[in-house]
């Protein structure tokens, strides 16, 4: 994490000449000698955070191939229930509106359910976070 004097954040656009003005040359002045005296990272820092987002990232990887293969074995699965349903000599009792609309369901169903369990989620998260914790579980 580098900022220098021209970071967009800090300074604003750098093409733009209308902020050179006194007030704005002292004031990125300030804001340049902060920066300098932020600790700067060593050698060994920035070798550990490299190496930290390299395994990081490798681990997302892996649970992407996870998330593409459980994603793939859903939709088979899907297939062989929606043949069963229809190809079957009407076993389950279903009526064509029923087959249609589960089958509609199990094909939405990874596409839907982010927007209902991320609320979930979140609610649950809220609640726990009234419950006394046990501090020495927590260091």
């Amino acid at each position: 994490m580098t900022n220098t004097v021209f970071d967009p954040v800090i300074c604003g656009d750098p093409n733009n000449r209308t902020n050179i003005t006194q007030p704005n040359i002292t004031d990125l002045t300030a804001k340049y000698k902060y920066i300098m005296a932020m600790p700067q990272m060593n050698e060994s820092d920035q070798n550990t955070l490299t190496r930290k987002s390299f395994y990081e990232s490798q681990q997302y990887e892996n649970l992407q191939g996870w998330d593409r293969f459980f994603i793939v074995l859903y939709y088979v699965l899907a297939v062989i229930l929606v043949l069963v349903l229809f190809i079957s000599d009407n076993q389950f009792q279903l009526s064509m509106y029923q087959k249609g609309g589960a089958t509609c369901v199990l094909l939405l169903y990874p596409h839907v359910i982010n927007y209902f369990i991320g609320p979930i989620i979140w609610v649950y998260r809220f609640i726990v976070g009234f419950i006394p914790k046990n501090v020495y579980n927590s260091i």
